[in-house]
């Protein structure tokens, strides 16, 4: 299923039609801080993607999950909190599959590298119904919010940032 909504949105950022202005999304060689909600959750964690894709986060909130580190990539993901390391299976933890619904509406777009269409208000709209994705991008292609309305899931990003390619 992820893997057809993942297929589904590189289509739909391609065929993007009429209206707005050439943007090219930029996220990976990014650092930031985020707060994301899920339904009536919030959490907060900083993060970077590197520059081949992997997103590396640290939760800072809730103070039950402070310090839980992830490392999300296409080959899986990485938990690591107090020294121990774990590697979910099929997504065994229900918070790391938010991260990796996250990790994956992006992806579609870090696939793209190249100009897409944002709307006047800098909107880029993936999908359609449930399984909508609205990613906000400042006019040189930061991204600052991503959104799944039907799914009550939204992430804000603060601090965004370039980091130095080595």
């Amino acid at each position: 299923m992820k893997k057809f909504i993942l297929a589904v949105l590189s289509l739909i950022l391609l065929c993007s039609c009429s209206g707005g202005k050439q943007v090219v999304p930029k996220i990976t060689s990014t650092s930031f801080s985020a707060e994301m909600t899920y339904y009536n959750e919030s959490y907060s964690f900083d993060g970077r993607f590197s520059e081949d894709g992997v997103l590396y986060a640290e939760l800072i909130s809730p103070e039950e999950l402070e310090d839980l580190k992830m490392t999300i990539s296409r080959e899986g993901t990485t938990v690591e909190y107090k020294g121990i390391v774990y590697t979910p299976i099929e997504s065994t933890m229900p918070f790391s599959s938010i991260i990796e619904d996250f990790f994956l509406a992006v992806s579609g777009v870090i696939d793209l590298k190249e100009e897409a269409k944002a709307d006047s208000n800098g909107q880029l709209k993936l999908g359609s119904g449930a399984q909508q994705i609205v990613l906000t991008l400042s006019p040189t292609g930061l991204v600052q919010k991503i959104e799944m309305p039907d799914e009550r899931f939204s992430v804000t990003f603060y601090n965004v940032k370039i980091e130095q390619e080595s």
